[in-house]
């Protein structure tokens, strides 16, 4: 009887244990160790590779112009803000500025070219914000921020676009009808010629851009991926060069798919850009493609470094 009664306070903190593991599991408070969800860790390998935020301490009662180190010009008026109860803000505040120029920025910092499921040409998109004491402000009513935004190609139909307000899966850009894009000089920039606008709302997230338009007829593209490659531990991106675009892919049927307003013109030259992870190392694919009708791009994967992957989408 004793030896039973042993046995028994043995078992049941087993039995409690095995109960408590499942529970949790069943709540999603635990990841399995086994679990193939890995996308964290791509995430976690963009973020550490997104554009730098450049800060800058600035006086509220001076005029004040600051240039990013891409390019980017914005003058402040002197007491351009206010705070959140609607007070003049005095004394010394901090200004950010994220520059994304390039397709690897767009992919790092998870910021792609379209707007309400149709894709965008890009000329540039940023993020701006003021604060002080770590509590954003606003701008003052009646005063505006004058931007510049650096180009080799400039191009009329460049319009403005601004973050929705959400920064997750529901972030998309909306266009901004109250500001009009036009070009500017700017001796700084070997190109001479700027995008510029201005706002009067500061809408942290900021993107030169245009609908993009092509009168070549649309398909649809499935991007096939290895067996057991999912969105739970894969992205893939199509880069169109023409257009300094960035688009994701929904995932669908064991592939990746570009489809309704992402729909590709035929004879369109795009790259394709797969990233991966297996729980412990990164794979990539990039492939170079010409859109044909009913587009099928099967993505072939080799492992890749942290430092190998940064270089190769920057050198997109």
């Amino acid at each position: 009887m004793k030896t039973s009664k042993k046995i028994c306070l043995l078992i049941l903190p087993l039995l409690a244990l095995l109960f408590s593991s499942c529970e949790k599991d069943m709540d999603n408070k635990v990841t399995l160790s086994n679990s193939n969800n890995t996308i964290a860790e791509i995430e976690s390998f963009l973020t550490s590779n997104a554009p730098i935020k450049q800060t800058f301490q600035l006086n509220a009662a001076s005029y004040n112009t600051i240039r990013g180190a891409k390019g980017t010009s914005i003058t402040i008026p002197s007491n351009a803000f206010v705070d959140a109860n609607g007070n003049p803000v005095s004394g010394s505040f901090t200004f950010e500025l994220q520059e994304i120029f390039s397709p690897a920025d767009m992919i790092f910092t998870g910021k792609m070219t379209s707007s309400g499921g149709r894709t965008l040409a890009s000329g540039g998109e940023m993020y701006i914000n003021a604060s002080q004491g770590g509590n954003d402000l606003q701008l003052a009513s009646g005063q505006s921020l004058d931007i510049s935004v650096p180009t080799c190609s400039y191009d009329s139909q460049m319009d403005l676009f601004v973050g929705n307000g959400q920064n997750d899966d529901n972030f998309d850009w909306v266009p901004e009808t109250n500001s009009l894009v036009y070009p500017c000089q700017d001796s700084l920039n070997p190109c001479k010629t700027n995008y510029c606008f201005n706002i009067s709302d500061l809408f942290n997230w900021i993107n030169c851009d245009y609908f993009y338009n092509d009168p070549r007829p649309l398909t649809e593209v499935e991007i096939q991926v290895p067996s057991g490659y999912d969105n739970q531990n894969t992205q893939v991106y199509t880069y169109i060069p023409s257009i300094s675009s960035v688009t994701s892919t929904s995932f669908q049927n064991g592939s990746f798919w570009i489809k309704s307003g992402y729909r590709l013109p035929v004879g369109l030259a795009v790259t394709f850009v797969g990233l991966h992870s297996n729980g412990t190392d990164l794979h990539y694919s990039i492939q170079n493609a010409i859109i044909v009708n009913n587009h099928v791009e099967v993505l072939s994967f080799q492992k890749v470094t942290a430092a190998q992957l940064t270089k190769l989408l920057k050198n997109l």
